[in-house]
Order: structure tokens, then C-alpha cells, then sequence
């Protein structure tokens, strides 16, 4: 067995033989699994946890006897789940999907036994469920009343019956829905046009990604998908909501954190984020643009945002404008006394 830090591991057992692309014997040793980036997923689907590299980098392996893998998934995971392969740019079913196991720590895997290496990552259904408040995974949550009150409103729902899920990472398609209610977009039941060429029409997200697409808030990648399913970093999260929030963002002039440059694209919504306190960072200084941004962090972001008022200076010319309006009056008075 070979283990990582995490917990991600593989078994493979006694006397199988491992072979490469070419079918010849691989020699050299197995790498313990390490987290990648989980592009795209099935349709109707949303990802679970972080993706794993599974064998050596570059090097294409098979076995002659089923291998077992084994991926950390989060508590708030459902039933539906199942393990998936990169195949290309689309993902397969991994064998019969796999079965979730948990651990004498409550630690829950997705356990699955396959005949190669590749890029595996664990999926479940994309569901809409009624809305509920009482979400009993929010108590005692640092953000339990940003999510509460996006809940009262009905903008946030659970990823199951009670469950919110606030450390799951957050997906393409519910920040679009969480950015649109929160600052008052109309959006339609149904849509009769694919907005891309994965978000279908009976979709629950699509309405959503319509609206958003049509004001320019988000925007598809170059071979015409959404990916509905994808996680979204903190510097994208931002983005979207201010985006959407309709505010003007000022020019920057010096580094805002210590992982914030000048010069980074997301640099402006940084600094407008914390002159309005709708983010503070991290304890370390550091905001972490590139770090996948969990539901809770997008519910304080929403509800911070959209309660940004924005003093704008008046224009020279007005200030002028004003002062000789306030010397008329002045004068006025004067000839009056």
C-alpha cells in the first residue's frame, strides 16, 4: 500500500504485473497519489472534494489484477456519489463507481478498485432541494448567520435535506445563482436556448447562467462549455458578486496583501473588498486568490457585498457649481437684511 499525507492511497496486490502504454513491464516505483485540478464533469454533476493523480507523471500504467484506490471526500458527501477517470478531457466511470467507507476518525473515503492509472476524482448528482434554515451542519459555524440569511431569503438551498455543506467548495453554477438572487436579478423559470453546450435546458442552473451570460457577468471557455460543475477560486468568487453588485473598481497603485500584486488581475476587486470589509484575509496577510472558495466564504462575501454603499466625490465642475449657487444665496440674503 502506498499512502500520501491526506490519506489518498492505492493497494496493489502481490504478484500483479504493471505494465506501460507499450505493454511492457514498468520498473521503477509508485508515487503516493497527489491532488490535481478536477476540470469539467459529468453532465448533471458536481464535483466532491480534490481530484487525485494516481501512478507516475507521464507514464501511462495498467495492471493485471484490479488495484484499490482510496479518496478523501468531504462529511457532507450523498449517496449519489461515485468515482470517475479522466479520459482525455471527459470523464468515465471508474468500474462500478466505488463505495463510500469511513474510518474509526469519521474520515469518509470513496473506495474503488481499477485496472489503470489516471486521473480519478469522485462526482455525485447536482439536486435542488427545498429550502432549509435549519441546516444542521451550520450550528456553531463561523458563518452561520451569512448563511442563515441568504436561507431566510431562499438564495442558498442544501446539497441535501438539512445539509449545506459550508466547507464543500463551491461550483460554477451556484455562485451564479447566489450571485444573481443577492443583489435582485429577474430570472426565468426555463430557458429555450443552451447557454453553452453543456448546460442543458432542463439544467436547475440554467436559467441562471442565461441571465448571467446575457449582462456579461461570466463567460464560457474556448471550446463553448461552462463547466457547471468546477470550483471557483477566492479571486473568482470576488469578481463575480462585485461584477454583479455593478461596482466600479479603482486603480491600484501599490501591492494590496502579500499575495496580492500590483499588477494581478484580481488586484482591483482585492482592494475594493477590503476597503468595504466584504473580506479581511487571513490571519498571515495573505488573501490566497488561488484557493477554492467554500460555500460559507461565498455566503459572507454575498451578504457583505451587496451591503457596500459606495460615497462618490462630486465632480469638480458640481463642487464649483455648488459654491456659486451658496454665494448667491448669501448675497441674496445680505440685499434682503
Amino acid at each position: 500500500s502506498v499512502q500520501a499525507a491526506d490519506n489518498s492511497a492505492f493497494t496493489v496486490a502481490e504478484g500483479t504485473e504493471i505494465t506501460d502504454a507499450g505493454g511492457e513491464p514498468f520498473v521503477g516505483e509508485l508515487s503516493a497519489p497527489s491532488q490535481t485540478s478536477a476540470a469539467g464533469a459529468p453532465a448533471e454533476k458536481v464535483s466532491v472534494g480534490n481530484a487525485y493523480e494516481f501512478g507516475v507523471e507521464g507514464v501511462s500504467l495498467s495492471f493485471s489484477t484490479p488495484v484499490t484506490i482510496q479518496i478523501p471526500v468531504p462529511a457532507t458527501v450523498t449517496e449519489s456519489a461515485a468515482a470517475y477517470y479522466l479520459d482525455g478531457e471527459e470523464w468515465v466511470l471508474a468500474g462500478d463507481g466505488g463505495e463510500l467507507q469511513r474510518d474509526s476518525f469519521d474520515n469518509v473515503y470513496m473506495v474503488v478498485d481499477v485496472d489503470h492509472f489516471t486521473t480519478f476524482a469522485v462526482f455525485e448528482d447536482e439536486q435542488v432541494y427545498a429550502s432549509a434554515v435549519d441546516f444542521t451542519d451550520v450550528d456553531g459555524h463561523w458563518a452561520a448567520d451569512y448563511i442563515d440569511t441568504l436561507a431566510q431569503e431562499g438564495i442558498v438551498e442544501g446539497r441535501s435535506e438539512g445539509v449545506f455543506a459550508p466547507n464543500a467548495q463551491i461550483t460554477r453554477a451556484e455562485i451564479t445563482k447566489i450571485a444573481l438572487l443577492s443583489f435582485g436579478y429577474e430570472v426565468p423559470e426555463f430557458v429555450t436556448v443552451d447557454p453553452f453546450s453543456d448546460v442543458a435546458l432542463d439544467a436547475w442552473y440554467a436559467p441562471y447562467v442565461q441571465v448571467a451570460k446575457e449582462y456579461g457577468v461570466v463567460e464560457g471557455y474556448e471550446d463553448e462549455t461552462f463547466r457547471p460543475g468546477n470550483a471557483v477560486n477566492r479571486a473568482e468568487a470576488l469578481k463575480i458578486l462585485l461584477t454583479v453588485g455593478s461596482y466600479a473598481m479603482g486603480e491600484v497603485m501599490e501591492d494590496v496583501m502579500s499575495d496580492v500584486a500590483t499588477a494581478d488581475w484580481f488586484a482591483p476587486y482585492v482592494a475594493f473588498a477590503l476597503n468595504y470589509e466584504v473580506v479581511s484575509g487571513y490571519p498571515d496577510g495573505t488573501f490566497r486568490p488561488g484557493s477554492t472558495a467554500t460555500r460559507a466564504e461565498v455566503a459572507k462575501m454575498a451578504v457583505l457585498s451587496r451591503s457596500v454603499v459606495v460615497v462618490k466625490e462630486a465632480p469638480a465642475e458640481e463642487e464649483e457649481a455648488a459654491d456659486e449657487s451658496a454665494d448667491e444665496e448669501e448675497t441674496t440674503e445680505e440685499a434682503t437684511e
